[in-house]
Formats: structure tokens, C-alpha cells, sequence
């Protein structure tokens, strides 16, 4: 039986837990919310730690994975802050493509991504120090610090962020 995208999300009430981390607004369209939330899922946190990971985040049984989906909270809800910056300023239709009415300027939403982005990777540290934590061996093919590119770093005491 197939299984609905909706309940491949670790959080289905994403648009609801991004209020308390993000400045969405609460009458956001919440198939566009999950759509970027299946996105960041499956490609930002995926690339990290691995299908087997979220996959012990859909269905926790032990007290390690019920903190493992209380750490990848924040994670989540930035890297789908940045995907809905990113893919869904506009969108298809019959009569072609529409940016919404009050879009911000790509450069400038592609910035705001960015810092966002950075953001979430900062929290996944937490996620991934907690995964090696688990393994007694530091060989875990499924964890992937190396990847994360943060682009907030402390220069001299004060913080700076990049803004490529």
C-alpha cells in the first residue's frame, strides 16, 4: 500500500511548529508548508544524517530517538523556512508562470535563504553531535558533518555572516 507524502514528514503539523521558530504567517497555504518541509527533509537533513535517521524519526520507540526528533525540530523548520523562500514566490498555471503580488526581489529573498539556511545548520550541529554521541565509533557512513557550510561565523567576538 502506498504510503501518503504526508505521513513521510516527521512533523505533520509543520505549519504549526514553524510559528514558534519562524515568521510565517498563520493563514499560509499548508500544502505549500509541507511540500518545502518534504523538500528539506529529503534533501537538506537527509544529506546530513542519512534515510535510516529519519527514518527512526517517523516512528520513535526509545528515548534516544524521541530526543533525536526534539533536536531535528529546529533544523527542520529553518531549512523549510529557506526552501519556501526559495520555490514558492511564484507559481504555474495555465496561463503561465505568476510571481505573487509583494514577492521580494530574488537577490534579496535569495540572501534571506541564506541566512536562514545557516541558521538551520547551525541547530544540525546538535543533531549531528547527538548521532555520534550514539555510535561508538566514528565510521557512521550515515552522518555527514562534513557537508554542513555554514555561513554565519565569529570573527574577533562579533558575529558575521557571508552574503554570497
Amino acid at each position: 500500500m502506498r504510503q501518503s507524502l504526508e505521513e513521510k514528514l516527521i512533523f505533520q503539523d509543520i505549519t504549526d511548529i514553524m510559528q514558534d521558530y519562524t515568521s510565517i504567517q498563520p493563514d499560509i497555504d499548508d500544502q505549500r508548508v509541507k511540500a518545502a518541509c518534504l523538500l528539506a527533509q529529503n534533501v537538506d537533513i537527509k544529506r546530513l544524517i542519512g534515510q535510516d535517521n529519519i527514518d527512526r524519526c517517523l516512528n520513535p520507540s526509545t528515548d534516544f530517538e524521541n530526543e533525536l526528533v526534539e533536536k531535528i525540530e529546529p533544523p527542520i523548520c529553518y531549512y523549510t523556512y529557506a526552501r519556501l523562500l526559495n520555490s514558492f514566490q511564484g507559481s504555474y498555471s495555465e496561463s503561465g508562470y505568476s510571481v505573487e503580488e509583494l514577492a521580494l526581489a530574488t537577490a534579496e529573498t535569495k540572501r534571506l535563504s541564506n541566512e536562514i539556511r545557516s541558521i538551520a545548520e547551525e541547530y544540525m550541529k546538535e543533531v549531528l553531535t547527538l548521532l555520534k554521541d550514539e555510535s561508538d565509533t566514528d565510521d557512521d557512513s550515515d552522518i555527514h558533518d562534513d557537508k554542513l557550510v555554514s555561513s554565519i561565523h565569529v570573527m574577533g567576538g562579533r558575529e558575521s555572516r557571508a552574503s554570497n
